[in-house]
């Protein structure tokens, strides 16, 4: 059968009909799957963009708050405190905005895990914030350099890289995926004849679609440029295949560099930054190793005076994502703080941290070579002194110019670290032969006592040092700088000025003095302490004028312990308040079965004092016991009027108002200032036995004579402590002092024994 050419020709139209819609709708089909792959390439670099946002503003934030602690006074600190609340106020803003575009990109867990710490860093920041505004900068560096800060923002970064550097590479297999499609739908849209009704239609619809992929692809476009990093994309070959403007921003480039080798980017960015050779070829071996090992990495470099960050980021098909950033003020910040954790801030030594750090590592030298070396603890004497009288800001350029000659008379191997006040530790390098650090200990503290000249003020200061040796005696950091530090206290406690090794001996009355410190404790409660009472006699009649009342301890295994020992224990631990008010509490009660011309002495330690309610406790004692208060003598030592004599001065005038009758002991022993006797409303002055044990000294008998008058022309008594013969009684009453005190009468006695010696008295002095 036949079949005319017109049958012939609408079968062949209509075979094209059927091959056109057929292939338009798999162009179609083509089209949609292309808008999803473009919209999900653009989300993800939206994604890309807003973590590295985020990862900027949080390295924003860290840098301001190093530039709180780094502020040089309380009103800048506070400033920069408000500017690192601002930029908080930017991260949290930022995070809000990566979390709605993270979408389906993350697990839930995951957009949890990440708000969380993001969530943390924000209250650890603005704590730190809080606590410079509202209470101190020394406050904030405490909060800054916690270690939960410090952990949480170094965890909260890295997760956010992480996303960021994730995003990259999944938005680069996206665009791998979209120009296969692409491709295939060119392809295509070839074969249909350009004669045919439907290309047309399809030519329509292709050219729609275009239109949403030039969209897509302006997005796409402005979310690279709008990067804070530099970004640029590498295929296989190492050719450059996008590169953002920002990066060329970055390094001052103007060249196209699409198409050009990764290696000549680093060349011309070397060239940009006008880096010297040496710098230079540094720069570039190390951008070429990066590039050559294919593994994920962050390269930081130094490029002049700026920092930057270049992160490689390997893709699967043998490519690189390669992103930029400069990171000059946070890694400076991060530096200084860093040095701030490691150094002392007035002096420039360096500090407790880096202190341990450097016993530790010379003690693992020794471990590898067996080389000995020496610890010395050193200590300055009479330094309070300057502070109290001169101020602290004498005191700490002193500390300036200490350190100074520390660090001039040690050999540049050795090490010495401050670890605050005016405590400094000295590392003398190991040796091959024994070390023998007597020779160091004594030109250190020769240099450290030289007068010093400060701004018109001749200083003069000593030092104590301290010596310990590792292996021989110690095998941790913490011990040989405990050991040090024992033969440090022994030679303070032996005469300051000089320098101890130390010996077996000191731990064991180390030992000792821990083990009596923990048992004192609960001698109050435990009833072990107990009060005796030494009579002041007036040497002409035997008549007794006054009980010094005396601490005791009975210890239920150690038996009496000497008040020589346990007292010391008690100033320093600051039991002593309590022993203190203890015993006065209970003399005062002793002192109402008295007669009524007797008096009780209690002695009140400097702590005492410095508590600042000495009077309201002294008040509150005598109403509770009914002793009068002309009853009541309060020995001090010389240390109390010195540590604030303003303050000090008051409080006597008040207790001095009230009857209490004022003694200072030891007097002759410290620091004797006339001054301060003539201010202090003092109604007896107790000579130091030391004197009175050389009596017949000549130099002693003139000191005795020159307080005798001291004492008439400030019309207080003077009292002499430790007589224990007659013949020193006989020289005292001579020169006219007649309050005597010491064995010669009696030792301290318990109150059961206390009537007795009222009751029989003393034998008068009869002199020549």
């Amino acid at each position: 059968m036949r079949i005319s050419f017109g049958a012939k020709l609408w079968a062949v139209m209509g075979l094209s009909l059927m091959m056109a819609l057929g292939l338009f709708a798999f162009v179609t089909r083509l089209s949609e799957l292309n808008r999803g792959q473009i919209e999900g390439l653009v989300e993800a670099y939206e994604v890309a963009l807003a973590s590295s946002n985020l990862v900027q503003t949080v390295e924003q934030a860290v840098a301001q708050v190093g530039a709180v602690i780094m502020a040089p006074d309380t009103t800048t600190a506070r400033s920069k405190s408000a500017s690192l609340e601002d930029k908080i106020a930017q991260v949290d803003s930022q995070r809000r905005i990566l979390l709605s575009k993270i979408g389906d990109h993350l697990p839930e867990a995951e957009k949890i895990k990440i708000s969380l710490m993001i969530d943390e860093f924000i209250s650890y920041q603005t704590d730190t914030a809080q606590l410079c505004l509202k209470f101190s900068p020394q406050a904030a560096i405490i909060q800054a350099n916690d270690k939960s800060t410090t952990v949480n923002r170094e965890h909260m970064l890295a997760e956010v890289k992480q996303l960021h550097s994730g995003m990259v590479r999944s938005a680069e297999e996206m665009r791998k995926e979209l120009a296969t499609s692409q491709s295939t739908r060119s392809t295509l849209l070839q074969i249909v004849p350009a004669s045919s009704l439907m290309i047309g239609a399809l030519m329509v619809a292709a050219l729609m679609r275009g239109r949403q992929a030039k969209t897509n692809k302006q997005r796409f476009d402005s979310a690279l440029d709008t990067m804070s990093q530099g970004f640029c994309l590498v295929d296989d070959t190492g050719r450059l295949l996008v590169v953002n403007s920002r990066l060329q921003v970055l390094f001052g480039l103007t060249e196209d560099l699409v198409g050009q080798s990764v290696q000549e980017m680093a060349r011309r960015i070397v060239i940009a930054r006008q880096i010297d050779d040496p710098e230079a070829l540094k720069f570039l071996m190390n951008f070429n190793l990066h590039v050559q090992n294919m593994k994920a990495a962050v390269l930081t470099a130094e490029l002049g005076q700026r920092i930057f960050d270049f992160r490689f980021d390997p893709l699967a098909d043998g490519g690189l994502v390669l992103l930029a950033e400069e990171v000059t003020y946070a890694r400076t910040a991060a530096r200084k703080m860093e040095r701030m954790a490691l150094f002392d801030a007035l002096t420039g030594l360096p500090n407790r941290a880096q202190l341990f750090r450097k016993l530790e590592a010379t003690l693992q030298t020794f471990r590898l070579d067996a080389r000995p070396f020496a610890v010395l603890c050193v200590d300055l004497d009479a330094f309070k002194d300057v502070n109290d009288t001169l101020g602290h800001l004498m005191g700490d350029k002193l500390l300036i110019e200490v350190s100074r000659r520390l660090k001039a008379c040690l050999r540049p191997e050795d090490f010495v670290a401050r670890l605050g006040g005016d405590e400094f530790v000295v590392v003398i390098a190991p040796s091959p032969t024994a070390v023998v650090p007597s020779a160091i200990c004594e030109r250190l503290i020769a240099e450290i006592g030289r007068p010093y000249d400060i701004e018109g003020q001749r200083l003069n200061i000593g030092a104590s040092a301290g010596v310990a040796l590792a292996p021989a005696q110690a095998r941790s950091a913490e011990e040989i700088l405990a050991n040090a530090d024992l033969a440090l206290y022994h030679a303070k406690e032996q005469g300051r000025g000089c320098y101890r090794h130390f010996t077996a001996e000191m731990q064991a009355k180390a030992e000792r003095r821990r083990r009596l410190g923990a048992d004192l404790r609960n001698a109050t409660a435990n009833r072990e302490l107990d009060l005796y009472y030494q009579p002041i006699v007036d040497g002409r009649t035997g008549q007794i004028e006054t009980f010094e009342a005396l601490v005791r301890w009975r210890h239920p295994t150690e038996g009496l312990v000497s008040p020589a020992e346990f007292i010391p224990i008690a100033e320093e631990s600051g039991m002593i308040v309590d022993i203190g008010q203890w015993v006065l509490e209970r003399a005062c009660h002793d002192a109402t079965t008295w007669p009524d011309q007797i008096r009780v002495a209690v002695n009140v330690s400097p702590l005492q004092f410095r508590r600042g309610d000495i009077l309201q406790r002294v008040k509150q004692v005598l109403a509770v016991s009914g002793l009068p208060a002309r009853r009541l003598e309060i020995e001090v030592t010389e240390s109390v009027v010195i540590q604030d004599p303003n303050v000090t001065l008051q409080i006597f005038e008040e207790l001095a108002a009230l009857g209490v009758r004022l003694a200072l002991d030891d007097f002759g022993t410290g620091y004797s200032s006339l001054s301060y006797l003539s201010r202090f409303p003092f109604h007896k002055i107790k000579i130091d036995r030391a004197f009175v044990k050389s009596i017949d000294d000549s130099k002693s008998l003139a000191v005795v004579g020159a307080m005798t008058q001291l004492a008439k022309s400030l019309d207080a008594k003077l009292v002499a402590e430790g007589v224990e013969t007659r013949e020193q009684l006989e020289v005292l009453i001579h020169r006219g002092v007649t309050s005597i005190q010491g064995f010669l009468y009696s030792q301290p006695r318990p109150l059961d024994e206390v009537a007795d010696m009222i009751e029989a008295s003393f034998p008068a002095q009869r002199c020549a």
